[in-house]
């Protein structure tokens, strides 16, 4: 609410003058991974839930790896080179 109340000071509205569950309510329809969720729910420690986060698929990195260790031997180069 506080970030709501800076953003209309600064000519901005998020349009969340609501409360704390009506903005998590929002995340969750925009964010599959909190989809289902609900604020109250989450204040219950008692019964810790977890959000859906889709886990992703290896995947061969090598190529990114070599590509990296050639840019990084490409700035050493230039660092001992004379100019």
């Amino acid at each position: 609410m506080i970030t709501a109340q800076l953003a209309l000071e600064l000519g901005m509205d998020f349009k969340f003058e609501l409360s704390a569950s009506a903005v998590f309510r929002e995340i969750a329809e925009r964010n599959p991974a909190y989809a289902g969720l609900r604020y109250p729910v989450l204040k219950d420690e008692s019964n810790p839930v977890q959000a859906k986060y889709k886990i992703a698929e290896r995947r061969d990195l090598t190529g990114d790896l070599i590509a990296l260790r050639d840019a990084v031997q490409a700035l050493r180069e230039l660092e001992t080179s004379p100019t």
